[in-house]
């Protein structure tokens, strides 16, 4: 596994890194249109409170991921939050 490896792998977390932004300017947009704050109408501090849910669910999970890597193999903790994401996407 020579610098091709190397390169792919640095691609797949460049895309993770890129997703973790996109999920974070979609909050902030949501909570610039005039139509969310009008029918939700919620408090800054409410705001800021689902702004850093998002963070708290990012902490959660790197916590959970180390518990089940140790235990299932990192293979199997791959597989196991992929097809968690899967099924919350289509939820």
């Amino acid at each position: 596994m020579g610098r091709k490896y190397n390169w792919y792998c640095t691609i797949v977390a460049g895309f993770g890194s890129m997703l973790y932004g996109i999920d974070n300017a979609v909050i902030a947009s949501t909570f610039a249109q005039p139509g969310f704050l009008n029918r939700f109408k919620p408090s800054p501090s409410l705001q800021g409170a689902i702004a850093s849910a998002f963070y708290a669910g990012t902490l959660v999970g790197i916590i959970t991921v180390f518990i089940l890597a140790d235990r299932f193999s990192r293979k199997r903790s791959l597989q196991f939050g992929a097809a968690l994401g899967f099924v919350g996407a289509i939820l």
